[in-house]
């Protein structure tokens, strides 16, 4: 899915959930039965004008509260692969945390 965001200047990343697979048409709503929008929910997201919109096109919204880190898609995909690299290792300070850190990172992505 990131690749489908690579080079782009979009800040949130989303996902489109549908009976097709969503990846095969990468964001072509129009291709996509019955969809569903998974979106982090902040206030530009849910304005009534982006609401309104969404619904003329027939895209459902799958609702949850904003901001809420359990629901990221990085969350799912990125950082637990990530923590998983670090998990029960030991830090003397910060700097060598971040190191680990961008080397964990680095060898995920």
């Amino acid at each position: 899915m990131m690749q489908r965001f690579a080079g782009d200047d979009s800040n949130s990343v989303y996902d489109v959930f549908g009976k097709n697979d969503p990846a095969a048409y990468c964001g072509d709503v129009d291709m996509i039965e019955n969809p569903v929008l998974h979106q982090d929910n902040v206030s530009q997201h849910t304005a009534r004008q982006t609401i309104n919109y969404l619904g003329r096109l027939g895209i459902k919204i799958l609702v949850h509260p904003p901001k809420n880190p359990a629901l990221v898609p990085c969350d799912f995909y990125l950082f637990s692969k990530i923590k998983g690299k670090l998990r029960g290792k030991w830090f003397t300070d910060a700097e060598e945390t971040v190191a680990a850190y961008e080397k964990a990172v680095e060898a995920t992505i």
